[in-house]
């Protein structure tokens, strides 16, 4: 039910929305983040933290994506759990907020890939069983896809206003009637040297 959810939305945000909620409901987590490598940086599309959401699409810093955690599941694109970050000796260090005791980071791959991160937080330890994270692996592909294709129709989308604005822009310069008297439907059809004489009466 899940996959069907996450694969019937193609609006980027409303599938941000819809999949991020639902990572949470599954997985057990009360803050999930999902972060999305964008030019060297690594972004926050999407927030979620005790049934409020949020698309910001702010810079995230370490501490907030898993503290040195997070580096090492990018750099080996492996899916890394902690039952509890006061106690576990990669992360007992480092200072956490209060709503994270059981951390789980996810990496979203299409192809072998890196598409994005899903981090997922609870304030109480161990709720991130072996369960709940093969739910998550199994989600994950379907998820990748998903985000996928909402690029694509984010992207087609755009183009398709620039062209419409651009044939708007153009049709001020060159009226619709002269492209009708050569025989053309649109500007883009128009060649060099295409030109049509009619006589003209002069009273």
């Amino acid at each position: 039910k899940v996959s069907q959810a996450i694969s019937g939305e193609i609006e980027f945000d409303q599938l941000l929305k819809k999949l991020i909620f639902l990572v949470s409901e599954n997985a057990g987590a009360e803050h999930c983040l999902l972060v999305r490598p964008v030019a060297g940086e690594n972004k926050i599309l999407a927030h979620y933290r005790n049934g409020e959401l949020s698309l910001d699409a702010r810079t995230a810093e370490t501490l907030e994506t898993g503290g040195s955690l997070f580096h090492l599941a990018r750099n080996t694109l492996s899916t890394i759990v902690v039952d509890d970050v006061e106690k576990d000796e990669r992360t007992r260090h480092e200072t956490h907020p209060p709503h994270r005791r059981s951390l789980l980071i996810h990496p979203v791959l299409q192809k072998k890939e890196l598409m994005a991160y899903l981090i997922l937080e609870n304030s109480s330890p161990g709720v991130f069983t072996a369960d709940r994270v093969q739910t998550l692996t199994i989600l994950s592909t379907q998820i990748a896809t998903s985000l996928e294709n909402a690029e694509l129709y984010a992207n087609l989308k755009e183009a398709l206003a620039q062209s419409q604005a651009l044939h708007l822009a153009s049709s001020r310069f060159v009226p619709n009637e002269f492209l009708h008297l050569l025989g053309k439907k649109n500007l883009t059809d128009v060649s060099l040297g295409d030109n049509i004489q009619r006589e003209m009466a002069v009273f």
